[in-house]
């Protein structure tokens, strides 16, 4: 059985009640509005290892369609950046969610014999004027796009904005990539075989 079926079946709800900032289970479908998708890569041996967290976008069916790159603050509403920091009262807000986070999924998965990569899914919404996290959404306990887009944005030149995702081949244009000291600098690239209806790119630079 696979290991994510066993997470949402058996484990999940656990989680999402130890953690009280998951509260939008109790708000009715219609009365909140989805803001930041992101999702907290980690490493499952004896310890629990963080290894990135990053900001996805998803269509409105939910399906995947690429990663922001960099840091995770980069780009967000200057508003969702003052929740994040607790509107000022608490700084480590984020940081704490994240980690409790990582480390309660994480444990789950050592007793249920997982050692390897995961992913977990959140999210951050709104109801009226109040932003609150929904810190489990799902847990996939394999490699991931997020993984992956984690180990790319290591490949970029430091301050660029970049994007990686996945799009129809025939809306992606590639731009000569450039490169700064090693890194991809500016330019876009299509890293999938353009015969096949969707490819995977990387963009760089370009807005």
């Amino acid at each position: 059985m696979p290991f994510n079926f066993i997470m949402r079946k058996n484990t999940l709800k656990t989680l999402l009640a130890l953690l009280p900032l998951s509260a939008m289970a109790q708000v009715p479908q219609g009365y909140w509005q989805q803001e930041v998708d992101y999702s907290i890569q980690i490493t499952v041996s004896e310890k629990v290892n963080i290894n990135a967290v990053g900001r996805f976008e998803t269509d409105q069916r939910g399906q995947y369609l690429g990663h922001h790159l960099g840091a995770f603050h980069k780009g967000l509403p200057r508003d969702i950046l003052r929740f994040v920091h607790g509107d000022g009262r608490d700084p480590r807000l984020w940081h704490r969610v994240v980690q409790q986070t990582a480390q309660l999924v994480g444990m789950a998965l050592q007793q249920e014999g997982y050692r390897g990569p995961a992913g977990i899914d959140a999210m951050i919404y709104r109801v009226g004027e109040k932003y609150k996290i929904r810190p489990i959404v799902e847990v996939n306990p394999r490699y991931t796009m997020g993984r992956i887009a984690a180990e790319i944005s290591k490949h970029i030149s430091s301050g660029q904005s970049a994007y990686f995702g996945i799009a129809p081949t025939k809306n992606i244009t590639p731009v000569a990539m450039k490169y700064q000291k090693g890194r991809f600098h500016k330019g876009v690239l299509q890293l999938t075989d353009p015969k096949y209806p969707f490819s995977a790119f990387l963009q760089v630079g370009i807005d």
